[in-house]
């Protein structure tokens, strides 16, 4: 069996796949912004790949926050609305274009923490190759949860 290294750094290079339909109705174009940057913030970003199937001003938002941070978006027309569909979309286009570095999915209303990056190249280095974020949605239980840390939704967020 062949043995496969890879040179993991914190500045390697990641393409973010983005699956949106309606995000910025959904949970608002605040939000949206937030998520965007968050990720190019704490992520090494190379390129944003989005598929969307939306009708709204989504992709403006997206294709407008990664540009004010130098950041190219392709965007892609789900018209399937599947998010299946979209996920083989994206990873085409992924392949397509040979991006270097690594790949990753993004949900369309998930807000990196901070140092997320750092603690995920970490887990990298130590032979894990997939790392799987945790999904904390706005409900009762979550602000339950988070009040009993004395945050504040949005403080814990970000």
């Amino acid at each position: 069996m062949r043995q496969c290294t890879i040179m993991l750094s914190e500045s390697m290079s990641v393409t973010v796949g983005l699956i949106t339909r309606d995000s910025a109705s959904k949970v608002g174009e605040p939000v949206l912004r937030l998520i965007v940057h968050r990720v190019i913030e704490e992520v090494p970003v190379a390129s944003i790949i989005v598929t969307d199937a939306s009708v709204g001003s989504t992709v403006s938002v997206i294709t407008g926050e990664a540009s004010r941070h130098g950041v190219p978006v392709t965007v892609l027309k789900d018209d399937v609305g599947n998010r299946g569909y979209a996920r083989w979309l994206t990873m085409r286009e992924y392949l397509r274009l040979s991006h270097p570095g690594f790949f990753m999915f993004l949900d369309d209303d998930a807000v990196l923490r901070r140092g997320w990056w750092s603690a995920t190249v970490r887990l990298l280095k130590g032979g894990c190759r997939v790392v799987w974020g945790v999904n904390w949605s706005i409900d009762e239980a979550f602000l339950k949860w988070v009040s009993l840390l004395g945050e504040s939704p949005l403080g814990y967020l970000t």
